[in-house]
């Protein structure tokens, strides 16, 4: 999603941004976007770092086998 904002500036004297100056509407769009965006990366990380999990019963049976 495309946001519109448009900020206003804070500059100090020598003419260097310092500041934002935004709407609260705007400001609460950037905030659920960055909402949005961090459950995207918590959804990404879980599924990257799950492992292939095998049954108890396969891992027996190749234990045992194993010994045989």
């Amino acid at each position: 999603m495309k946001l519109k904002i448009k900020p206003g500036f804070f500059y100090d004297e020598e003419g260097n941004k310092i500041g934002v100056l935004l709407k609260l509407e705007e400001f609460g769009e950037i905030m659920d976007e960055l909402e949005d965006l961090h459950d995207v990366c918590m959804v990404y990380e879980r599924t990257a770092q799950e492992t292939k999990t095998i049954p108890y019963d396969e891992v027996m049976k190749e234990v045992l086998d194993a010994k045989k």
